[in-house]
C-alpha cells in the first residue's frame, strides 16, 4: 500500500469498534444498583381462535341494498357568518384610571366610582414590577442558581474529558478503501464535557447533559484533565463566543467545525497547552485531499450554506413577528394610558428560609430508606443526598457533577418504585433542585423523568392535594432556565402541559388554581419568546388544534364562566396576564380570541377586579382589541 492511503494518527484512535455505550456516570460512583433480570416462567397460550361468520346470501337488486343516510360536508366559514366583526377604532369602550399607592386599598372600587371622584390622581404606572427580580435581564441571565436570593461562585477541581462520536458508525473504517480510495478509522464529532454538561459546535453552541446528544450514546472518553474555573465563568465565555465566534454562519465542515470549539474551550478550561487528539483534525484533512472527498465536502458546504440560510430566514421572521408585537402592546398601552407594561417575567416558587429549603430537598430519604431495604439503591444515597442538598441550598454555582447525576436518578427510582399518590414529597424535592441550571439541565435531557411527568399529568387528579401543587409548582420552576422553557414547546410534551393547566384551573383547591394560573403564564410566555417558526403561520394553520390557542380556550372559559370564588383574584390576575401574552403575540392569535365564543365580558371583568393591576390589564385586552381587531 502507498503512502498516501495512510492516514498518520496520533493518540488513541477512537475507532467506533472500541467505542462503548456508555453512562455519564460511572458504575463505581452511581449510587444505584443495576436492576436484576426476573426470570419469567414460559406460559404456554390457550388455544383461543376466532371464528367467522360468513353469510352466503347477498341482495340481488339495488332495492335490496341498505339504506345509508348520506353525510352532507359543509364548508366552514373562517369568518364566521352571523357576527359582526369589531370596527376598528381608537375611541375606547372602557378607560383605565391609574391610582397611586394612598388609593390602592380602595382597589374594589369601580372605574366609573373612581372617575365620578373629584380627588387629584395623578397618571402613574398602572403596572410595575414588584422588585428587581421581576426584570427578565438580570433575573434569568445573570443567575445561576435560584434557590436563594443570591448565587456565590464557587472554584473546585473539576475533570474536563472529550465524548468523541462516529458518525459513520463505523462504515468507514470497512469500506473506506472502496469508497475514498484512502484508510481512514472514520469521521467524528467531537464534545467538551464539564460540570456534568456537554457542549459542541453546530451552527450555533449546544449545551446539554452529559452523553445525551443527539448524536447517541455509543461515543469513546478522552481524559484531558482539571480545570478550576467555574462554570459561571466558563458559560460567560460561552456566551461571549456565540455571538462573536460560534454563530450559526460561522461553522464550517472542514475549518471552523466542532473540533476547533472543542479544543479552544479546553484550551479555556485547562491552558493553552492542552489540545484534543491529532486524529480529529487529520481525518478530516485526509478525506477532503482525495477526489471523492473533496466533492463530498463541497457538497456538505453547499448544503450547510442552504440549512443557514433558512434558519436564518425563520430566525428573521420570528425576531419580526416578535417586534410586531411589541409594537401592539406600546400601541395599546399609548391610548389606554398605561405608562407601563406588564412585566415579562416567569413565575417560580422559592424557599426562601434555608432550613427549610434543605428539609424539602431531604423529603426523598424515606423512599430511599425503602429502596436501601429492598436492595434497589446504595446505603450511600443518603450521604449523597445529604452531601447534594447543603451544595444546593449555599447556592453555590459549581457542584460535583456526580452528586446532581446520582440525585436525578434517585428521584427517578423514587417516581418509579412508588404509587403515584405519594409523589407529593419527591415533587418538592425536585422543585427545589431545577432552580440550580445545571440540575434543570440534568432532568431536561433524561430518558425517563419528563415520561414519568407526563404520566404524572395524564392521572393528575389522582395525585393528593399537596402532591397537585407540588407538580405544577415543578413545572412552574421550569421556567427559570431556557432548557426549562423549551420543555413547555417541546412537541412531546407540550399538549399534556395544556391539559394539566385546565385540570389545575377547575380544581377545588385554591392553591392548585393559582399554581395552575402561573403554569398558563409561563406556558404562554415560553410559546411566544421561545418557538422558532413563525407562530402566526403555525395557528393559521392548525387553527384550534394548535395548543397555544387551546391553551386561550382554556383561559376564556375559566375568565368567563368562572365566579369569583372560584377563580379568585390572583389567580384572576395570572390568567389575565396569560391571555394577554398570547392574544398580543400575532394577529391570528388576536382575530382567535375576538370570534371566540367565550369572548370576554369586558364590563363583567372590570366588575369583579379587586386590584389596579388588573383592571390595566382588561384595558390592555380591551384595546388590543379596538385597535387591531
Amino acid at each position: 500500500m502507498s503512502d498516501h492511503r495512510k492516514v498518520a494518527t496520533s493518540g488513541d484512535t477512537a475507532l467506533y469498534t472500541n467505542m462503548e455505550h456508555a453512562d455519564p456516570l460511572d458504575v463505581n460512583e452511581s449510587v444505584v444498583l443495576p436492576p436484576k433480570a426476573v426470570p419469567t416462567p414460559y406460559r404456554r397460550p390457550r388455544d383461543i381462535r376466532l371464528y367467522l361468520s360468513v353469510s352466503k346470501e347477498s341482495p340481488e337488486s339495488e332495492h335490496d341494498l341498505p339504506l345509508f343516510t348520506p353525510l352532507i360536508m359543509t364548508e366552514y366559514s373562517h369568518g364566521r357568518q352571523g357576527m359582526t366583526a369589531p370596527f376598528n377604532s381608537r375611541r375606547l369602550s372602557v378607560t383605565c384610571i391609574p391610582v397611586e399607592a394612598a388609593t390602592a386599598s380602595s382597589a374594589g372600587a369601580s372605574p366609573k366610582k373612581a372617575a365620578s371622584s373629584h380627588t387629584p390622581i395623578s397618571r402613574v404606572a398602572a403596572l410595575k414590577p414588584p422588585n428587581e427580580w421581576s426584570v427578565p435581564g438580570t433575573a434569568v441571565r445573570d443567575c445561576f442558581s435560584f434557590v436563594q436570593d443570591h448565587c456565590t461562585q464557587k472554584s473546585c477541581d473539576v475533570e474536563v474529558e472529550l465524548h468523541v462520536y462516529d458518525l459513520s458508525q463505523g462504515f468507514l473504517k470497512k469500506y473506506s478503501n472502496e469508497l475514498v480510495g484512502v484508510e481512514t478509522t472514520g469521521v467524528y464529532h467531537s464534545g467538551i464535557v464539564c460540570y456534568g454538561l456537554e457542549f459542541y459546535f453546530e451552527g450555533g453552541i449546544g449545551v446539554t447533559a452529559s452523553g445525551r446528544t443527539r448524536f447517541g450514546t455509543k461515543y469513546k472518553k478522552h481524559r484531558l484533565g482539571v480545570t478550576q474555573r467555574t462554570v459561571t465563568e466558563f458559560w460567560q465565555w460561552i456566551a461571549t463566543r456565540a455571538l462573536h465566534v460560534n454563530q450559526i454562519h460561522d461553522y464550517h465542515p472542514v475549518r471552523h467545525n466542532c473540533h476547533h470549539f472543542s479544543n479552544d474551550a479546553l484550551q479555556y478550561l485547562v491552558g493553552v497547552q492542552a489540545t484534543i487528539p491529532q486524529y480529529l483534525f487529520d481525518t478530516v484533512n485526509t478525506l477532503v485531499k482525495t477526489p471523492l472527498g473533496a466533492a463530498v465536502a463541497e457538497a456538505m458546504t453547499l448544503t450547510t450554506r442552504g440549512i443557514q440560510s433558512v434558519v436564518s430566514r425563520q430566525m428573521l421572521s420570528r425576531v419580526v413577528e416578535r417586534q410586531c408585537s411589541v409594537d401592539m402592546q406600546l400601541s395599546a398601552s399609548t391610548a389606554c394610558g398605561v405608562l407601563a407594561l406588564p412585566p415579562t417575567a416567569a413565575v417560580v416558587f422559592r424557599v426562601v428560609e434555608p432550613h427549610f429549603a434543605k428539609r424539602l430537598l431531604m423529603g426523598i430519604s424515606p423512599f430511599l430508606k425503602g429502596l436501601i431495604a429492598k436492595k434497589l439503591v446504595k446505603p450511600a444515597a443518603l450521604e449523597v443526598l445529604e452531601q447534594t442538598a447543603d451544595a444546593l441550598v449555599d447556592a453555590v454555582d459549581t457542584i460535583p457533577p456526580r452528586l446532581i447525576l446520582n440525585y436525578v436518578e434517585m428521584i427517578v427510582e423514587s417516581l418509579l418504585r412508588s404509587p403515584m399518590t405519594t409523589w407529593g414529597p419527591i415533587f418538592n424535592s425536585l422543585r427545589i433542585a431545577v432552580l440550580h441550571r445545571v440540575c434543570l439541565i440534568t432532568c431536561a435531557f433524561h430518558p425517563k423523568l419528563l415520561s414519568i411527568l407526563v404520566l404524572a399529568a395524564r392521572d393528575f387528579p389522582r395525585l393528593l392535594p399537596d402532591g397537585r401543587v407540588a407538580m405544577l409548582r415543578l413545572l412552574c420552576n421550569l421556567a427559570c432556565s431556557t432548557h426549562g422553557a423549551i420543555i413547555y414547546t417541546d412537541g412531546r410534551y407540550r399538549d399534556s402541559w395544556v391539559s394539566l393547566v385546565g385540570l389545575g384551573l377547575m380544581d377545588a383547591s385554591a392553591a392548585v388554581v393559582y399554581t395552575a394560573a402561573c403554569l398558563a403564564l409561563n406556558l404562554s410566555h415560553s410559546i411566544v419568546i421561545t418557538t422558532n417558526p413563525s407562530l402566526k403561520r403555525d395557528m393559521s394553520q392548525l387553527n384550534d388544534e394548535h395548543y397555544a390557542l387551546r391553551l386561550v380556550t382554556l383561559l376564556l372559559y375559566n375568565l368567563r364562566f368562572r365566579s369569583a370564588k372560584q377563580l379568585p383574584e390572583p389567580s384572576f390576575n395570572m390568567a389575565l396576564l396569560a391571555l394577554y401574552r398570547l392574544m398580543s403575540s400575532n394577529a391570528v392569535a388576536l382575530e382567535y380570541v375576538v370570534y371566540h365564543s367565550f369572548k370576554p365580558h369586558y364590563s363583567e371583568l372590570l366588575d369583579r377586579c379587586e386590584s389596579n393591576e388588573s383592571r390595566a390589564l382588561v384595558c390592555l385586552i380591551k384595546t388590543i382589541e379596538n385597535l387591531f381587531g
